[in-house]
């Protein structure tokens, strides 16, 4: 396990290192709206700190998936043009993502309802979940809206669209924004089923039973929270 995350950690200053290097060449281009995509991105890689000032530890395996996430979306997508390279590759990214925000937000709740804090029904607990990713999965496609419209990025693929007819596909850039929410709701809905069996299945779901297990393993909020609820 130790050696597992060992791996982990090394990945992550390799993104790290990959994204201060890229700042550099960025500042010796003079190309300011790609530089500061990058400084946005490896800023994001240090999000897990916001949790950790209350006392909500992510684990490092939680960590490199949203650090992934964003460096392969912002970095590889966009910067590097891989959703060119690769058609595949904007599918893949929100697919999994959906899945993987429907995940957190079900850990949200799920997590006041583990300490017995509030009371609720599996299937509010796992609407919350399907919200908070479908939300996100929407915030991010604004974001991409406003970097396209402020550093002339293409994240929503609405630029260059002549085809070899010399018509104007107008809708080319509708379609994908379309998509993309379209994956992160499928997204959201799968780990929103799982983590309904999860609850009323007595915790019986394989996939959920072993990533809640490594939260709670990497996480005294839950220890610290039972204490001070049975000591009240």
């Amino acid at each position: 396990m130790i050696h597992f995350l060992w791996k982990i950690s090394f990945w992550t200053h390799i993104i790290r290192i990959s994204l201060i290097i890229a700042m550099l060449w960025s500042i010796f281009e003079g190309n300011w709206a790609i530089l500061f995509v990058i400084i946005l991105t490896f800023l994001f890689t240090y999000i897990h700190l916001v949790f950790k000032k209350y006392d909500i530890i992510i684990p490092q395996v939680f960590q490199f998936i949203i650090i992934f996430f964003i460096y392969s979306s912002l970095f590889l997508g966009d910067i590097n043009e891989f959703y060119y390279l690769f058609p595949w590759w904007d599918i893949v990214l929100h697919s999994f993502s959906g899945i993987a925000l429907g995940f957190i937000g079900f850990l949200i709740p799920y997590t006041f309802y583990k300490i017995r804090e509030f009371k609720a029904p599996p299937i509010m607990i796992v609407l919350f979940g399907f919200c908070f990713a479908v939300t996100l999965g929407t915030l991010w496609e604004i974001t991409e809206f406003i970097l396209d419209s402020f550093f002339n990025l293409n994240m929503q693929k609405a630029r260059d669209l002549v085809d070899i007819n010399g018509i104007i596909n107008s809708r080319e850039g509708v379609k994908d924004t379309m998509n993309d929410l379209v994956l992160d709701t499928l997204g959201a809905f799968f780990a929103s089923v799982f983590g309904y069996f999860y609850l009323v299945g007595g915790e019986k779901s394989f996939i959920y039973k072993k990533l809640i297990e490594i939260f709670e393993k990497s996480n005294n909020y839950f220890e610290h929270k039972k204490e001070k609820f049975f000591n009240k």
